[in-house]
């Protein structure tokens, strides 16, 4: 059982969540927090892209109840040195 299934089985075939690139995901999710709008799943790996290593920062918010239903998702591209 995966996040897309409990989705498909909770409301049917359709829009899932949607996906924003961000810069200073922490800086966002300060201001996202004074409006009630909260990470529901927030986690960061490290992983090779281009030869280079970079580090991903995904967060998922609890727009649920403030976007029709839509989930929404940061994702943040962070360089490693």
């Amino acid at each position: 059982d995966t996040t897309h299934t409990r989705h498909i089985k909770n409301r049917g075939e359709g829009l899932q969540h949607l996906c924003f690139k961000a810069t200073n995901t922490k800086a966002i999710l300060e201001k996202l927090k004074k409006e009630g709008i909260v990470p529901t799943i927030d986690y960061q790996f490290v992983t090779t892209q281009n030869g280079k290593k970079v580090r991903i920062h995904e967060v998922y918010l609890n727009t649920e109840e403030f976007v029709g239903g839509t989930p929404i998702q940061l994702l943040e591209y962070i360089p490693e040195e």
